[in-house]
């Protein structure tokens, strides 16, 4: 029997991407190395950190190396240490209408 790429691709789909958990291995610059998500996470991918005694951290997932994701940390890093849990985040969807017109948003969507 050989292995069907289409189910399989289907089944991962199912995945909640909440449930998406990987491992901070090295941390470079403003650049942090993440192991364990394998195919389910894509280049613009954003994870959530957590971080022992502060918010939770953002990065957006922007290489693929030797099978580890290198995301760039969209804050400050303090607190951040190899073997922190990182877990995928929602897509990011922002409902644009006319009361948009003229404000100024962050690239989170904040205003």
């Amino acid at each position: 029997m050989r292995p069907d790429p289409a189910a399989a691709a289907a089944a991962l789909a199912l995945v909640p991407r909440e449930a998406v958990q990987g491992t901070v291995t090295a941390l470079g610059g403003l650049t942090v190395t993440l192991a364990g998500f394998g195919p389910l996470a894509a280049i613009g991918d954003r994870v959530r950190i957590d971080l022992p005694r502060a918010a939770p951290l953002l990065a957006e997932i922007a290489a693929f190396r030797d099978g580890m994701a290198e995301a760039i940390a969209l804050g400050p890093l303090h607190g951040l240490s190899a073997g922190a849990r990182a877990v995928l985040a929602p897509r990011p969807a922002l409902s644009v209408s006319e009361a948009w017109l003229g404000r100024v948003l962050d690239p989170m969507g904040r205003p």
